[in-house]
């Protein structure tokens, strides 16, 4: 990948990790705590719906999505704040590419393969 590439992935990964965290485990979860009265089932609620995002990606990836979601809602329930979920969102998702490549030993994803 060139340079360029690089820090736009690195930019998209900041963004994702600050805005999806905020979607989710902010407002989306705010508004069904308050419509269901239960924060646990609002919680797996948010979990499946962040989950459901990965369809393209296989029913694997939706395991692993959800039972990341999951520890997310638990460490921002433990830590009381958003803040810390967005970093660690982001952190994932600029070393994802990483981890795979070199942990798992599986070849780079075809952003055109996953969509296609």
């Amino acid at each position: 990948r060139s340079p360029r590439e690089r820090v736009l992935y690195s930019a998209t990964s900041v963004v994702a990790g600050i805005s999806e965290e905020a979607a989710y485990r902010g407002v989306l979860m705010a508004i069904l705590w308050y419509a269901l009265g239960n924060g646990w089932i609002a919680a797996l609620v948010c979990a499946l719906a962040v989950a459901r995002e990965a369809a393209l990606q296989g029913w694997k990836s939706m395991v692993v999505v959800f039972l990341m979601a999951c520890s997310m809602h638990v460490l921002v329930w433990y830590t009381g704040t958003l803040v810390i979920a967005m970093a660690v969102h982001a952190i994932y998702d600029l070393l994802a590419p990483t981890i795979r490549r070199r942990i798992l030993r599986a070849p780079p994803t075809d952003p055109e393969r996953i969509a296609g």
